[in-house]
């Protein structure tokens, strides 16, 4: 967990998975040949302060778009 990123709140920084690297990062893939980079998501959490996938997070696709694993625990 990154603290000062924001003003009012933390945030993590999650691996992209590569299923979304054809979606999201076709000119890096065609600049790096292939998928032979790492993509960090910056995750923030809603306004009660929970990060997707703590109990109670409110999740919109408005707030943020989800890049990486994140059915149970975004925290491991």
């Amino acid at each position: 967990m990154y603290e000062g990123v924001f003003e009012d709140s933390a945030c993590l920084f999650k691996s992209v998975s590569l299923a979304c690297y054809d979606a999201y990062f076709g000119r890096t893939l065609v600049f790096y040949q292939g998928a032979h980079f790492p993509v960090l998501q910056c995750v923030w959490p809603d306004a009660q302060q929970r990060f997707p996938g703590q109990a109670g997070y409110a999740y919109s696709s408005t707030n943020q778009e989800l890049l990486y694993p994140h059915e149970n625990n975004l925290l491991s």
